[in-house]
C-alpha cells in the first residue's frame, strides 16, 4: 500500500499516478483529487468494492463547487475505474462519460491597467516571511513572468534553475501541455530583472533547485499560488471587477495583447529596474 493513500484502492491509485507520469503527464491536479477520493473511500463503512454506489456517492456535485473542478473530480475517478479494469478488476465501476461531459469554456478575467498597476504595487510591498526567506523577492518576479511571457502557473512554479538561461535570455519549458517542450525568449528588460533577482535569491539559497523557490529544494504549490494571489489582490484593495473572479492564471492571457504596440503597455519599477512588460512572446 502506498504511504500516500489509506483506502483499499491505494495500490491502484498509486499505480495509475505512476503510469501517467511514466508517459510524461505531470498529473498534479489529478493526484490531488485522487487523494481526496482515497480519503472519501477510507471513510466509507463498506468500500472494499469499486462499486456504482461508491463512485456515485463521490460524484455528487457539492454546494458551490466550480463546474470545471467537478468535471475534473469525476474524470480522474472514471480514469481510475478504467485502469482497474485493465488490470483485471472486472467489477470495477467506470463512471459513464456523459456524466463528465465538457462544459462551457471558462472566460478568463481580463485585467484593466488600473488593476494591474495596483496588483504589482501590492506585490512589491511584500515582506519577508518566516520559513520562506526569499518570498518577498520571488513572488513579484514570478507574477511578472506570467504577465510578460504568458507562462502557465504550473510551468513557472516548476521551473528549475538550469531551465532559465540568463546568458542567452531564454526559458526552456519541458513536458508541458500535450507533453511538448518549447523555448520562450525573455524580453531584455525582464532579463535584466531576472539576473538581479537570481543573484539576490542565490545569496539566500545558494544551491536551490527551483528558479522560484520556497526553500532550497521546494517550490510553490498550485494551491498556495492561488491563495497568495488572492491575498495580494485583497491587499491592493481590489474587488472582482467585471467578468469572472481574477486568478493568477489569467495573467498569462495578456501576453498576446502586448505583442503589438498598444496603450496597454505597462512600466513597473522593481529592484531598481523599470520592467516594461511589452513585446514578449507567448507560445
Amino acid at each position: 500500500m502506498s504511504d500516500k493513500y489509506s483506502s483499499v484502492f491505494a495500490p491502484y491509485i498509486a499505480g495509475l499516478v505512476a503510469t501517467k507520469r511514466a508517459i510524461g503527464y505531470t498529473y498534479e491536479s489529478a493526484e490531488y483529487y485522487l487523494k481526496r477520493f482515497d480519503r472519501h473511500c477510507a471513510l466509507q463503512p463498506s468500500s472494499s468494492a469499486f462499486s456504482r454506489d461508491l463512485v456515485f456517492g463521490w460524484a455528487k456535485s457539492k454546494d458551490g463547487e466550480n463546474p470545471a473542478a467537478h468535471r475534473v473530480r469525476l474524470s480522474v475517478v472514471r480514469e481510475l475505474g478504467k485502469y482497474m479494469q485493465s488490470l483485471g478488476v472486472v467489477d470495477a465501476f467506470v463512471l459513464p462519460s456523459a456524466l463528465h461531459r465538457k462544459i462551457e469554456r471558462y472566460v478568463p478575467h481580463f485585467f484593466t491597467k488600473e488593476e494591474l498597476a495596483a496588483f504589482f504595487t501590492a506585490c512589491d510591498r511584500l515582506k519577508p516571511h518566516a520559513g520562506m526567506h526569499a518570498r518577498h523577492i520571488v513572488l513579484p518576479v514570478f507574477f511578472r513572468l506570467l504577465y510578460c511571457c504568458g507562462l502557465r502557473t504550473c510551468e513557472a512554479r516548476r521551473l528549475h534553475v538550469e531551465e532559465v538561461d540568463l546568458s542567452c535570455g531564454a526559458i526552456t519549458i519541458l513536458g508541458s501541455k500535450q507533453r511538448s517542450n518549447r523555448k520562450i525568449p525573455i524580453p531584455q528588460d525582464l532579463l535584466r530583472l531576472f539576473r538581479s533577482y537570481d543573484a539576490r535569491v542565490s545569496a539566500i539559497y545558494p544551491d536551490r533547485i527551483y528558479f522560484f523557490p520556497t526553500t532550497r529544494s521546494e517550490c510553490y504549490t498550485r494551491k498556495s499560488i492561488g491563495l497568495i494571489f488572492r491575498g495580494i489582490w485583497k491587499d491592493a484593495g481590489l474587488g472582482q471587477g467585471s467578468g469572472n473572479r481574477p486568478r493568477a492564471y489569467d495573467l498569462r492571457h495578456h501576453a498576446d495583447s502586448r505583442i503589438m504596440p498598444s496603450p496597454w503597455v505597462h512600466t513597473f519599477c522593481f529592484g531598481g529596474f523599470h520592467v516594461i512588460c511589452a513585446f514578449s512572446v507567448s507560445a
